[in-house]
């Protein structure tokens, strides 16, 4: 009679989870997949920034040339002039 008494309070009915675990599991989920997402944008911006990037150092390297043969052009018009 004894031993089924123990094994009876042994086996107790299992405790409910708090609410305040619950309530900081769903918070720390939330966190995972709002990190997750910010991640995902974060890595999507920065392809867009080095492709900008490229594209700046494009425009700057055309610039730049075509500069040159303004200056060239300058110098050429400029020295026709001065033979005449």
């Amino acid at each position: 009679m004894q031993l089924k008494l123990i094994t009876k309070l042994e086996k107790a009915a299992p405790q409910r989870t708090p609410f305040s675990v619950i309530v900081l599991s769903a918070f720390l989920l939330l966190s995972v997949i709002i990190n997750i997402l910010l991640g995902i944008s974060s890595n999507s911006c920065s392809q867009q920034l080095a492709h900008y990037k490229v594209l700046n150092d494009s425009i700057i390297t055309q610039k730049n040339q075509l500069q040159e043969q303004l200056n060239e052009f300058v110098q050429n018009s400029q020295g026709s002039t001065s033979h005449q």
